[in-house]
């Protein structure tokens, strides 16, 4: 991934409500961008979702 495609979707991260979040987690396809240990935006997504309580 490139830099702006990073900050293009750690943007959407940051805009998530509680239920998108949730939404998200539960929903999602088998591996989707967000969810990948080994990818940059991992990490992003799970303090979002932790500091909105999960």
């Amino acid at each position: 991934m490139t830099v702006e495609e990073i900050t293009v979707e750690r943007k959407k991260i940051d805009a998530l409500t509680q239920l998108e979040a949730c939404r998200i987690w539960r929903f999602a396809r088998a591996g989707h961008l967000w969810f990948q240990s080994d990818g940059p935006l991992w990490p992003f997504f799970e303090a979002k979702f932790k500091a909105l309580g999960g």
